[in-house]
C-alpha cells in the first residue's frame, strides 16, 4: 500500500439499506415532494437510514472497524420497521421519513454498535446527539412543507446494515458500501 493510500481519510457511517423496491418507492415519493414544494430529492441510491455517523476514519483502520462490527453483527436480530411519519426540520432543509412508533430494536443495535465501535477506539462523529431514525427525502425545499403530510409505505423486514462511505461533489453527496453484513 503506498503512502498516500495509507493516509486515505475517509467520511464512513454504518447505516440501514431499504430494499430496492422500499428505496424506489421513497425515491417516487421525493420526487412528487420536489414537485410539489421544490428541492432536490434525494435518488434512491443515496436513501438510507443512519445508524452511527463516524466522520473522518484513516483507511488503515477500516480492518479494525470491520471487525468490530462484525461483533456487532453477531448480536444482530431481523426485525421489522414501518415508515408511516414525514417531517420537516427547518433548520437544516430536510424533509424526512420516520417512525411513528419507535421501534426498540433499532435503537438497541444502534446504542451496541456505538459502544462495540467506541470500545474498539473509534469517535463517534454525532455523539452528544440523540438517536433519530429517519431517511432524508427531500434537500432544501423551496417552500415549508406543511405538518402531517401522510406516508403509507409496505413493512420494511430490515436483516443487515453496512458501512458506507461518503463522498462530497458539486451535485450532492454520494454513498459507496465497503462492507454489508446481512443476518438471515
Amino acid at each position: 500500500m503506498s503512502q498516500g493510500a495509507a493516509d486515505e481519510r475517509l467520511r464512513l457511517f454504518f447505516a440501514l439499506l431499504p430494499p430496492p423496491q422500499l428505496a424506489a418507492a421513497l425515491a417516487g415519493r421525493a420526487a412528487g415532494l420536489a414537485r410539489d414544494y421544490g428541492g432536490r430529492a434525494l435518488p434512491a441510491a443515496n436513501l438510507h437510514l443512519t445508524l452511527l455517523f463516524l466522520g473522518d476514519v484513516g483507511a488503515a483502520r477500516l480492518p479494525v472497524l470491520n471487525l468490530a462490527a462484525s461483533s456487532a453483527a453477531a448480536a444482530w436480530r431481523p426485525f421489522t420497521l414501518q415508515l408511516d411519519r414525514l417531517g420537516y426540520w427547518p433548520r437544516q432543509q430536510l424533509l424526512w421519513a420516520g417512525l411513528q412508533q419507535a421501534a426498540p430494536e433499532l435503537s438497541d443495535f444502534s446504542a451496541y454498535l456505538r459502544s462495540t465501535v467506541e470500545k474498539a477506539g473509534f469517535s463517534i462523529g454525532d455523539a452528544g446527539r440523540a438517536f433519530f431514525p429517519h431517511l432524508t427525502l427531500l434537500r432544501k425545499p423551496g417552500r415549508t412543507p406543511p405538518d402531517g403530510l401522510s406516508l403509507t409505505l409496505p413493512a420494511w423486514p430490515v436483516s443487515g446494515f453496512a458501512l458506507l462511505a461518503s463522498t462530497r461533489t458539486a451535485a450532492g453527496a454520494s454513498y459507496r458500501p465497503l462492507a454489508v453484513w446481512l443476518v438471515p
